[in-house]
């Protein structure tokens, strides 16, 4: 429980920081393994668009009906925020799943970004939307060793190339910690550490060494 708070307070504040002035949304951003989407909610409370992603079985039953419940909070919060629901396997981003420029077996393109250009906020951009953000954030992400290449697939996709992605880790496990770390580091993501107080929170600031591994359509 405390580890969800902590997590919820810390990205309170980074949704403040990067709120928006009433009138439309100036940020765009993508929540990973949401669940119940209180965070993305909050987000858009703020003033922020989100696109909040969870398995399928989840994202269609668990994160919708919780959305639904707490619509008018955001829309009574008079910051013209927005949240999208779009389920994400995060096996749609597999290299051998269709991810090399063939848009026809991609189903990341099929069932994840030709649904979300059709809800995205009245953006001109929208119709090619790349499905790359500027701001990705997540927690709790990595529970065992075998769900680290899938993550950093899915970053490939979805994390623009001058973006960021904050990920809070509980420390369940050294060995899995530390294997995740040079993963990302790996796959050409530079990792940032922040402090905390509880050694049993980690929280992670990801960024692209190089610029050329994605593409900024965020």
């Amino acid at each position: 429980l405390f580890f969800f708070f902590f997590f919820f307070v810390f990205f309170v504040g980074w949704g403040r920081y990067v709120g928006t002035d009433k009138g439309k949304p100036r940020v765009r951003a993508l929540e990973l393994g949401a669940g119940v989407g209180l965070v993305s909610m909050t987000l858009g409370v703020l003033g922020c668009e989100v696109v909040v992603t969870d398995l399928p079985e989840t994202a269609d039953h668990i994160t919708r009906r919780n959305l639904e419940a707490n619509l008018g909070a955001i829309s009574s919060s008079g910051n013209n925020g927005k949240v999208h629901i779009m389920p994400l396997d995060w096996k749609w981003c597999s290299t051998d799943s269709g991810g090399n420029g063939n848009t026809e077996d991609d189903p990341f393109e099929k069932r994840f970004l030709q649904p979300l250009r059709k809800v995205l906020d009245n953006n001109k951009a929208a119709s090619t939307f790349r499905g790359k953000f500027a701001h990705v954030f997540g927690s709790d992400l990595v529970f065992h060793s075998s769900s680290i290449e899938p993550l950093i697939n899915v970053l490939r996709r979805v994390l623009a190339k001058d973006g960021e992605c904050l990920m809070s880790h509980k420390n369940r496990n050294q060995k899995v910690k530390d294997t995740m770390i040079a993963g990302f580091k790996a796959a050409g993501l530079t990792v940032a550490e922040m402090p905390t107080r509880h050694k049993a929170l980690s929280i992670f600031r990801l960024t692209w060494k190089n610029e050329d591994e994605a593409d900024d359509d965020a």
